[in-house]
C-alpha cells in the first residue's frame, strides 16, 4: 500500500513549476500529462516485470533482494505520513499555495490577519505556514492563473492515480493467487516424498528386527551351551570335592583323639607367635590395604626377600610411614580375589601341595602326627573353615556309623578358638593405635586395617558357629572382663583408713592425749576425698567414655552398624562395669557413715562433743561422694547420647533412680548444716571468749567463722539443686534456709549479746577524765561505743552476704515460684527476731555512750572562766574577736570523728520511719551512768529502724519485713528537704525534744541528747560582755559540729538543725545591750523557748545579776 501511495505523490508533486523558472499553464499541463504516462507506463513495465519474477520464484526460489526496487525510502511512508490530514495539508502547502503565488496573488495584512489579493483586491486568509510558502515561491508563479484549471487539473492528476492504484492492485492479487497456487502443487510433491522415505524406513526398521531376533537366539544357544559346560564343570568339582572331603574325614577319624589334641595345642602356640609376628610387621610398616592378607601373608619369606607384600622399602630401617590411601573398592576386589583363588585351588584337591610359606616346627610334628597339610599351616585358614562347615554336615550323617567321629568337633571347637583368638589379638592391637590416635585411629591405615581384618575373621567364625549370638557373647565377656582388670589397676582409688578418733582413745591408755585432740586433717575422709578419690572418680568416667567411643568402632567393624549390636554393648558396658562401680563406692560412703554413727552412739554426750568433727566429716564425705557420682554419671550419660543414637541411650535414665533414688529422697542436709554450725562455734569459741577487762572488739575470726557458715549453706544448696529430686528441691530449699536463718541469727546474736554485756560493764569508764587531751582523739578507735558499732556492721554485712547467697542458690525458685519468696521473708522474720532486739540494744548502748563521752568532754575540760576572760589594762575598747575555748574545740573534734565513724548508720536512719513503739530491752534510765540521767525517757534511742524497715530484697517486688542484712534502699517515705526543715520549724520545743512519744532514731537521740545536755552545760557559766562573744563562738562551733546530723534528709536532720540554730540564737540574749533585750526577746527562733528558760540564758550575764527581773518584766 505504501507503494501506491508513493507513485499518487509522485504523481501530484509532478503538477509544481520547476524553481527559478516561469511557464505557461498550457506547457506545465503538457508536462504533467508527459510524466503521468511515463510514471504508467513505467508502473505497467514493473508490473511485468515483478510477475515474472514471482513466476521465477516459484520455480527457482530467487532471493528477496532481485524484486522490485524502489527509487524512494519506502521508511517515510508510514501510516502516520499518509493520514488524511496530513495528506490534504501537504498538497495544499506544497501544490496549492505555490500555485497561486505564481498566478500573481500578494500577501497583505490587515488587522493582524494575512490576506491574499489579486491586483489590488483583497482575497482570502490564510494560514502562517501558506503565507511562508508562498512567499518562498511567490517569484516563481505567473499571474493571471485560473483556479478551476488548477483545481480541474489536481482532480484529473488524482483520479488518474487512484485508477492506476486500483489497476496495480488488481495485478497484485492476481500474483498473490498465482504463487498460492504455485506453493500448494510444491506442498502436494514435497509431502509425496516424505511419504516414500518413511515407507523405505519402515522396512529398514523391519529388517533390523528380523536381525536382532537372529541374533537374541544365537546368544540364548550359546548361553544354553555355556550353562551345560558350568553343570558339567560342577559335577566335575562337586565329585573332586566329595572325594577331597571323604579324604579328609577319613584323616580326621583315623587319628587318636589324644594325639589330635597333642598336636592342636602345638598348633595354638604357633599361631599365637605368628600373629603376633604379622600385626608387628604390619604396626612397622606402611600398609596397603589392598595387599594385606592376614592369613596368606609369607612371614619368613618375606623377611628374607625384603619386598614381601604389605613391606615398605625401608623395612630395614623400622621406619614408619602410615599415609592414607582410599583404596576401598580395589582392596576388596583383590582381597576377595585371593582368597577365592585359594579356596578353590584347594578344592581341587591341591591339599598335598607344597605351600609357599615355610612351615613352623609344630606345625611340621603336627603334619608328623596324620593331619593333612591343608589343616595345619595357617594360610589355609579360610579353606579349613568351609572344610570344617562341610565336616560337621557330614559327621551329623555319619554319626554312629563311623568311629572317631568326635574328633571333627575338637578340630572345630579348636578353630573356632582361634578365630575368637585372632579377634581378641586384633582388638588388642587396634585398642593400642586407638591409644595413640584417639579419634582419628579408625582412618589410619594400620588401624583400618585392623577393623577390616576383624570383620573378615569375625564372617569366618560365624560361619561355623550355630549360633549368631555366640561370637556378640563372646566378645563382650571379653570386653567386660578387660574394662574391669584396666578400671581395677588404674582407676581404683586407695582405700579409706579413717579410723574413729575416739575409738583410738579408747584402745589407748586413759592418759592418751588423742581424744583430746582434734581430727588431723590429713587422716580425715574429705581430706582422702580431695587429694585420691576425686582424681580417680573423673579418671574412671573419662575411661568409660573412651572405652565406649572406642568398643562402638570395633563393634561396628565386627557386627556391622545394627542397632542390636549397638545398644547390646552399651547395655553390657553400663550393667557390668559402671553400675557396680557406682554402686561399690556409693556403698563405701555409707559404710564408713554408718561405722561413724555407731561409733558415736555408743559414747557418752560428753565424748560426742570430741567426734562431732569427724561425724560431720562421715557425713559431708557421704554427701560429696553421691552428688560427685551423680554429675559425672549425666556427664557421662551426655557423652554417650552423643556417640549413640538417643534411641540406644535411653534406657540409661531408669539408672539414675535405680541407683541414687534413695539417697535423693532422704533429707539429710539440714542436720549437716547444723552439724556444721555446732562445729564451727565450738571450734571459734576459745578464740571468741569475751575476757573479763579486755576490749570485745570485732576480730578475723568473726569474719572467717561467718564466711565458713555462708560457704556451707552455699555448698549445701548447691548439692540440693543438683542432687535432689525436681519435686523436693523446693521444700529442702525452705528447710535448709530456714536452718541457715536459725544459726546464723543465733551465732550473731550471741555475738552481740558479748559487745553489750562488755558495753555495760565498761559504762563506768565513760564519764572518766583522760589524762591528756591527746588521748581522747588518739584513743577513739578502742572506745566500746566504736566495738559496737563495728559489731553490728558486722553483723549487718553478713546478713548482706547471707541474702546474697540465698538469692544465687534459690534463683530458679524464685523466678517460677513467686510465693517462695513471702516463704523466706516469713523464715527471716521469725529467725531475727532476737537479733532484732538485741541489735536494736547494743545500738542504744553505742549512742548513749557517744553522748556521753562527748559531754563527759565538756565537764572536764570547761574552765567556769572561759566566758568571763580578762582584760588587760588599757584593753578595754578593743574589740577583738576571741577564739573557742578549748573544751568546744576538744568536743567539736571529737564529736566530729565519732561521727565519721557511724556515718554507715546515720545514713541509714535518716528520715525512716520506726516500726516499734517501744523496746522492751533498752536500758531503763536508773541503769544508765549519773550523767546521763537528763535524758527524757522518749528520747532513747531505737535501732529497730536498721533491722526492721522494710527493704527490697529481690527484683520480683516482695519486699521483707525483719530482715537486717537486705539494706539495699529504703521503702519509707522521706519528706523532700524544705518540706521537712518548713515542718521542723512548724513544731514547738516539746515535739523537738520528745517527738510523737514513739521510738527515735539513731540521729535524732544523738542530736536531741547533745542539744540537751550542752544546753544544760552551758546555763550553769557566767557571761560577761567578751565572754558574749566566746559564747557565740562556742555555739556557732557547736552548730557547725553537728552538721553530719543536720545533712541528713528528712525530719530528723531539720529537727537537730532547728535545735542547734536555737542554741545559736540564745547568744543574742547575751549580746544586747539590756535595753534591746526585748526587742529579740521572741524573734526567730527563740520564740520556742518559754520564758523561764530565756530568763536562766539572762541571768547567765554578769552584768544582769541583779537586775534581769526588770529586763525580763
Amino acid at each position: 500500500m505504501h507503494i501506491y501511495m508513493h507513485i499518487l505523490v509522485v504523481k501530484v508533486l509532478r503538477l509544481m513549476p520547476n524553481h527559478g523558472k516561469s511557464k505557461a499553464k498550457g506547457t506545465e499541463e503538457k508536462k504533467a500529462r508527459r510524466r503521468n504516462s511515463a510514471v504508467a507506463k513505467d508502473d505497467s513495465a514493473n508490473n511485468v516485470r515483478s510477475d515474472r519474477k514471482v513466476n521465477d520464484s516459484v520455480k527457482s526460489a530467487p532471493a528477496p533482494e532481485q524484486r522490485l526496487q524502489l527509487s524512494l525510502d519506502r521508511s517515510v511512508f508510514s501510516s502516520s505520513q499518509f493520514s488524511a490530514p496530513t495528506f490534504v495539508n501537504n498538497i495544499t502547502n506544497r501544490v496549492l499555495f505555490p500555485l497561486l503565488m505564481s498566478r500573481g496573488w500578494k500577501e497583505e495584512t490587515a488587522g493582524g490577519m494575512k490576506r491574499f489579493t489579486e491586483n489590488g483586491v483583497v482575497g482570502s486568509t490564510t494560514t502562517r505556514a501558506d503565507a511562508e510558502a508562498g512567499q518562498a515561491h511567490g517569484e516563481e508563479g505567473s499571474t493571471g492563473s485560473d483556479r478551476g484549471a488548477v483545481a480541474t487539473s489536481l482532480t484529473t492528476t488524482i483520479a488518474a492515480a487512484l485508477r492506476e492504484i486500483e489497476k496495480m492492485q488488481e495485478t497484485e492479487e492476481q500474483s498473490l493467487q498465482l504463487h498460492e497456487v504455485r506453493c500448494r502443487r510444491l506442498e502436494i510433491r514435497e509431502k509425496r516424498k516424505l511419504a516414500t522415505v518413511r515407507l523405505g524406513l519402515e522396512d529398514t526398521t523391519a529388517r533390523l528386527h528380523d536381525y536382532e531376533s537372529r541374533v537374541c537366539n544365537a546368544a540364548a544357544a550359546i548361553a544354553g551351551i555355556e550353562q551345560h559346560l558350568a553343570q558339567s564343570n560342577a559335577r566335575v568339582l562337586r565329585g573332586r570335592s566329595v572325594s577331597v572331603l571323604l579324604n579328609h574325614f577319613r584323616m580326621l577319624t583315623a587319628i587318636q583323639k589324644k594325639d589330635l589334641t597333642s598336636a592342636l595345642k602345638g598348633l595354638k602356640k604357633a599361631r599365637a607367635e605368628q600373629r603376633e609376628k604379622i600385626t608387628a610387621q604390619w604396626k612397622t610398616c606402611s600398609v596397603l590395604p589392598a595387599e594385606t592378607v592376614y592369613f596368606d601373608w609369607d612371614i619368613d619369606a618375606s623377611a628374607r626377600r625384603g619386598d614381601g607384600v604389605g613391606i615398605c622399602s625401608d623395612y630395614e630401617n623400622g621406619v614408619k610411614d602410615r599415609t592414607m590411601r582410599d583404596t576401598y573398592e580395589g582392596e576388596s576386589r583383590l582381597s576377595s580375589r585371593r582368597h577365592h583363588t585359594s579356596i578353590s585351588s584347594r578344592v581341587h584337591g591341591q591339599s598335598g601341595g607344597t605351600s609357599r610359606e615355610g612351615l613352623h616346627h609344630l606345625e611340621e610334628a603336627a603334619i608328623a602326627a596324620g593331619l593333612d597339610r591343608a589343616f595345619v599351616v595357617r594360610s589355609s585358614t579360610e579353606a579349613q573353615v568351609e572344610w570344617c562347615q562341610r565336616l560337621l554336615h557330614l559327621r551329623g550323617e555319619l554319626d554312629g556309623i563311623v568311629k572317631n567321629t568326635a574328633n571333627v568337633d575338637v578340630y572345630v571347637n579348636w578353630l573356632r578358638e582361634e578365630l575368637m583368638n585372632d579377634i581378641f589379638h586384633l582388638v588388642e592391637c587396634f585398642n593400642g593405635v586407638h591409644g595413640e590416635l584417639a579419634e582419628i585411629a579408625a582412618q589410619d591405615p594400620y588401624g583400618r586395617t585392623l577393623l577390616r581384618t576383624m570383620e573378615f575373621v569375625s564372617r569366618l567364625y560365624t560361619t561355623i558357629t550355630t549360633s549368631h549370638d555366640a561370637l556378640l557373647l563372646d566378645f563382650y565377656s571379653h570386653t567386660i572382663s578387660q574394662m574391669c582388670s584396666s578400671l581395677f589397676k588404674d582407676y581404683s582409688p586407695e582405700p579409706l583408713r579413717v579410723v574413729p578418733t575416739f575409738e583410738k582413745a579408747k584402745k589407748g591408755s586413759s592418759s592418751s592425749k588423742a581424744s583430746q585432740e582434734p581430727v588431723n586433717q590429713a587422716n580425715t575422709a574429705m581430706q582422702h576425698y580431695r587429694t585420691s578419690l576425686e582424681g580417680c572418680l573423673r579418671g574412671a568416667f573419662s575411661f568409660f567414655v573412651s572405652r565406649a567411643r572406642r568398643d562402638v568402632i570395633i563393634v561396628e567393624a565386627i557386627f556391622g552398624t545394627t542397632y542390636t549390636a549397638r545398644h547390646h554393648l552399651l547395655t553390657q558396658m553400663t550393667k557390668g562395669v559402671v553400675e557396680p562401680f557406682l554402686v561399690n563406692q556409693m556403698k563405701l560412703a555409707e559404710d564408713h557413715e554408718r561405722e561413724i554413727r555407731e561409733a558415736e552412739s555408743r559414747l557418752s554426750p560428753r565424748s560426742r562433743n570430741r567426734a562431732a568433727a569427724q561425724m560431720v566429716d562421715a557425713i559431708t564425705y557421704k554427701h560429696t561422694v553421691q552428688t560427685e557420682l551423680f554429675v559425672l554419671f549425666q556427664e557421662y550419660v551426655q557423652e554417650i547420647r552423643r556417640t549413640f543414637t538417643c534411641g540406644e541411650a535411653d534406657f540409661l535414665d531408669k539408672y539414675v533412680d535405680s541407683l541414687f533414688g534413695t539417697s535423693r529422697a532422704s533429707y539429710s542436709e539440714a542436720e549437716l548444716l547444723r552439724r556444721h554450725y555446732s562445729l564451727l562455734e565450738e571450734s571459734y569459741a576459745p578464740k571468741l571468749r569475751n575476757v573479763s577487762g579486755e576490749v570485745f572488739d570485732l576480730r578475723s575470726e568473726h569474719m572467717q567463722m561467718t564466711k565458713e557458715l555462708v560457704q556451707c549453706f552455699v555448698e549445701l544448696s548447691n548439692r540440693i539443686r543438683i542432687y535432689a529430686r525436681p519435686e523436693d528441691v523446693r521444700e529442702r530449699m525452705v528447710e535448709l534456709v530456714e536452718t541457715t536463718l536459725q544459726q546464723l541469727g543465733r551465732v550473731l546474736e550471741a555475738e552481740l549479746r558479748k559487745t553489750v554485756d562488755f558495753m555495760r560493764n565498761s559504762r563506768d569508764t565513760w564519764r572518766s577524765k583522760p589524762k591528756n587531751e591527746e588521748d581522747i582523739l588518739r584513743n577513739i578507735d578502742s572506745e566500746p561505743q566504736q566495738c559496737g558499732l563495728r559489731m553490728l556492721l558486722f553483723a549487718q554485712s553478713t546478713m548482706i552476704s547471707l541474702d546474697d547467697a540465698i538469692a544465687a542458690s534459690c534463683d530458679h525458685l524464685l523466678q517460677h515460684e513467686p510465693q517462695f519468696v513471702t516463704t523466706i521473708e516469713a523464715k527471716k522474720v521469725a529467725a531475727f527476731q532476737a537479733l532484732d532486739e538485741r541489735a536494736e540494744l547494743l545500738l542504744n548502748f553505742c549512742a548513749h555512750a557517744i553522748v556521753v563521752r562527748s559531754l563527759s568532754i565538756l565537764l572536764h575540760f570547761q574552765h567556769r572562766n572561759d566566758y568571763v576572760p580578762k582584760v588587760a589594762k588599757g584593753g578595754e575598747g578593743e574589740v577583738i574577736a576571741p577564739p573557742c575555748t578549748g573544751a568546744c574545740s576538744l568536743f567539736c573534734k571529737y564529736v566530729a570523728q565519732e561521727f565519721e565513724r557511724a556515718k554507715e548508720f546515720i545514713k541509714m536512719s535518716g528520715g525512716l520511719a520506726s516500726h516499734r513503739n517501744t523496746s522492751p530491752q533498752a536500758p531503763a534510765a536508773e541503769q544508765l551512768p549519773p550523767s546521763s540521767q537528763f535524758f527524757s525517757s522518749g528520747s532513747m534511742p531505737s535501732g529497730q529502724h536498721m533491722w526492721s524497715q522494710n527493704y527490697c530484697l529481690y527484683s520480683s517486688g516482695v519486699c521483707s519485713s525483719g530482715n537486717m542484712g537486705s539494706a539495699l534502699g529504703p521503702t519509707a517515705q522521706i519528706d523532700s528537704p524544705d518540706g521537712a526543715r518548713q515542718r521542723a520549724r512548724q513544731m514547738n520545743l516539746q515535739q523537738l525534744l520528745y517527738g510523737d512519744g514513739g521510738a527515735s532514731s539513731f540521729v535524732r537521740t544523738v542530736g536531741v541528747c547533745l542539744y540537751r545536755g550542752i544546753s544544760i552545760h552551758l546555763k550553769g557559766f557566767s557571761v560577761s560582755d567578751r565572754g558574749a562573744l566566746v559564747y557565740k563562738r562556742d555555739v556557732t562551733a557547736y552548730v557547725e559540729a553537728m552538721a553530719p546530723l543536720t545533712r541528713v534528709p528528712g525530719l530528723d536532720g531539720a529537727v537537730i538543725d532547728v535545735l542547734f540554730r536555737l542554741l545559736k540564737e540564745t547568744a543574742s540574749l547575751l549580746i544586747m545591750p539590756p535595753d534591746h533585750i526585748k526587742g529579740v526577746w521572741d524573734t526567730g527562733l527563740l520564740r520556742l523557748l518559754s520564758h523561764d528558760e530565756k530568763v536562766q540564758f539572762v541571768k547567765m550575764r554578769v552584768d544582769l545579776h541583779d537586775k534581769f527581773r526588770d529586763v525580763v518584766k
